[in-house]
C-alpha cells in the first residue's frame, strides 16, 4: 500500500506539473484527473475517508473544468461520470446522505447526455447504469422508496440493452444481476412480493450463467451467494 501511494502521488504530482505548464490540454487534464480518482480510489480502500474526499472533489473540479471547455468529449466526460459517482459512495460511507444524493444525480445525468450521444459506447453505457443503480440504492435507505423503484427499474433496462448488444461483457452482464437483485430487494420494501420473486429469479439466473463463464470471479460468486 505504502509503495502505492508513493506511485500514486507521483503520477499526480507529474500531471500537476504538466497540467500547469499546459493549462487546458485535453490529455494532460484527462491524466490528471485519472490520477486523482485512482489517489482517492486508494486512500478510500485504505479506510483513509477524510483524505480521500478532497482528492475525489479535486478529481470533480478538474473534469468539470476541462468538459465546460470541451463538451461532448467522451473521455473527459466520462472521467467526470467516474469522479461524481466516486465521490458519492464515499459520502454514502461517511453517512452524508443528503449530500451524496445530489452527487449521483450529477453523475447520472453526465452520463445520460454523454450516452445520449455515444449509444454504443459500452463504457458510458455501464457508467450510467452503475450510477443509476447506486442513485437506487440511496434513495432506497433513505426511505423515497417510489422514486427508488423507477430510477432502479431504468437501471435493468440500461444494462439489459447493454447485454443484448455486448452478449460476452462480464462487466455488463455482472452489473445486470446487480441491478436485477437491487429491484428485487426494493420491490419486497414495497410489498410486490411476487414480482420481487421473478426479478429475484432473473438475477440468480444472470449471476449463475456469469459464474458459469466466470467460476474464478469472487465478485460474480459473491453475487450468486448473496
Amino acid at each position: 500500500m505504502a509503495e502505492a501511494e508513493l506511485v500514486c502521488r507521483r503520477a499526480v504530482k507529474t500531471y500537476e506539473a504538466l497540467y500547469a505548464q499546459n493549462p487546458g490540454d485535453v490529455d494532460i487534464g484527462g491524466g490528471l484527473g485519472a490520477a486523482l480518482i485512482n489517489l482517492g480510489n486508494l486512500l478510500r480502500s485504505g479506510g483513509r475517508v477524510a483524505e480521500a474526499e478532497p482528492v475525489y472533489r479535486r478529481a470533480v473540479k478538474t473534469y468539470e473544468a476541462l468538459y465546460a471547455q470541451n463538451p461532448g468529449d467522451v473521455d473527459i466526460g466520462g472521467g467526470l461520470g467516474r469522479a461524481l459517482n466516486n465521490l458519492g459512495n464515499l459520502l454514502k460511507e461517511e453517512g452524508q446522505v443528503a449530500e451524496a444524493e445530489p452527487v449521483y444525480r450529477r453523475a447520472v445525468k453526465t452520463n445520460e447526455l454523454l450516452y445520449a450521444q455515444n449509444p454504443e459506447n459500452v463504457d458510458i453505457g455501464g457508467g450510467l447504469g452503475m450510477t443509476l443503480t447506486n442513485l437506487g440504492v440511496l434513495l432506497k435507505d433513505s426511505g423515497q422508496v417510489a422514486e427508488a423503484e423507477s430510477v432502479c427499474r431504468r437501471a435493468v433496462k440500461t444494462y439489459e440493452a447493454l447485454c443484448a448488444q455486448n452478449p460476452e461483457n462480464a462487466d455488463i452482464a455482472e452489473g445486470l444481476g446487480g441491478a436485477l437483485n437491487n429491484l428485487g430487494v426494493l420491490l419486497i420494501v414495497a410489498g410486490q412480493a411476487a414480482e420481487a420473486e421473478s426479478v429475484c429469479r432473473r438475477a440468480v439466473k444472470t449471476n449463475e450463467a456469469l459464474h458459469a463463464q466466470n467460476p474464478e470471479n469472487v465478485t460474480i460468486g459473491g453475487g450468486l451467494g448473496g
